[in-house]
């Protein structure tokens, strides 16, 4: 049975996306927002999920009737004449998109523990570094320092516009 590894790789990404806004779904709604507010978000995550399950199983129904058909797959983008430049480009999309994937996750994951302010920080500062050393092949002490005063004063934006000038609330966490 040939399944589509990258494919299914992309929906358990998907499905772990689902998983990380489904347990910040679940916390106790009177502790910062009002009951109907909540339900929405919790609508879509339960449809994303569904959506994600059908096409997991889509996948795996379409890989079983191949194997039975006995035809031999053939994926695009996988033939044995890829040049090293291509090879490499191939493995560096492979790698940003799990970078996204992964400061994505943990964004999801963490806002509600350590606060929706720290949780921008860490992950816009680890996300940039990965792009940064994606560019440029290398990431040393001044780029770091310039990727650090990036991340800090997008935070102190982001902190001006929605906790001062709009007086949101917004998860604190347990550190900021």
């Amino acid at each position: 049975m040939a399944i589509n590894k990258p494919y299914m790789a992309f929906l358990g990404v998907l499905l772990a996306i689902d998983i990380a806004f489904l347990s910040q779904l679940l916390v106790d709604e009177a502790d910062f927002q009002p009951m109907d507010a909540i339900h929405y978000g919790r609508i879509v995550v339960g449809i994303m999920t569904v959506v994600v399950l059908l096409l997991v199983a889509q996948e795996l129904l379409r890989a079983r009737k191949a194997a039975l058909a006995g035809l031999k797959e053939t994926m695009p983008g996988h033939a044995a004449e890829l040049d090293e430049e291509q090879k490499r480009t191939k493995k560096l999309n492979n790698l940003l998109l799990l970078a996204t994937f992964c400061a994505f996750f943990f964004y999801c994951m963490l806002f509600n523990i350590i606060g929706y302010y720290t949780t921008g920080f860490i992950v816009l500062i680890g996300y940039m570094s990965v792009l940064f050393y994606a560019q440029n092949g290398r990431l040393k002490g001044p780029d770091i320092l310039k990727i650090v005063v990036i991340a800090v004063g997008t935070t102190a934006v982001l902190y001006l516009i929605f906790s001062v000038f709009f007086t949101l609330w917004l998860p604190r966490g347990i550190l900021f």
